[in-house]
Parts: structure tokens; C-alpha cells; sequence
């Protein structure tokens, strides 16, 4: 299994602190650490890792259109992996 970058491992400590976040959100609480663009790059990253795991939900604002927005969560590996950097 490969290892988390600082910056997978900086997107997942943000999941730990807010979990089921959007990317936007994610973004807002980075403090200009991320941009929106390659917040999603990470989290498709992290993802295919099993470190994430991606809720595709329906935007009430949006309902009409379809639009669905992805909402993002730790799996335990996720957790683990968090963990065993904070220790180091």
C-alpha cells in the first residue's frame, strides 16, 4: 500500500476535524493550503487509496436540475492511517 503525501495526509486530518465535508468546504477551512482544483485531484487520490469514501448526494437547492453533490468521509483505514502519522 503506498503512503500518503503531507498534502493527502493535510486533506485527511481536515476530514478527522470535519467529517462528511464538501470539497468546497475543505477548501475554506485549508487557510488558503488548498485550492478547489487540486482538492479534488487529492481526494480521488485518497480515494483509490480506501482512504475516503465519496457520498454522492442531492442538492436541495439544486433538485431540479440533478445536480449531486460529493460529500467526503474517512474510512478506518483513513483513521489508521491519520493516527500512525500523528505519532510519528
Amino acid at each position: 500500500m503506498p503512503s500518503p503525501t503531507l498534502t493527502e495526509l493535510y486533506v485527511m486530518k481536515l476530514l478527522v476535524k470535519k467529517p462528511a465535508s464538501y470539497a468546497l468546504q475543505l477548501v475554506k477551512h485549508s487557510d488558503g493550503k488548498l485550492k478547489l482544483g487540486s482538492v479534488y485531484v487529492i481526494l480521488g487520490r485518497i480515494q483509490t487509496n480506501g482512504w475516503v469514501v465519496k457520498e454522492t448526494i442531492e442538492d436541495g437547492q439544486k433538485k431540479q436540475s440533478g445536480h449531486r453533490k460529493p460529500r467526503y468521509t474517512l474510512t478506518d483505514l483513513g483513521h489508521q492511517m491519520v493516527k500512525d502519522w500523528q505519532k510519528t
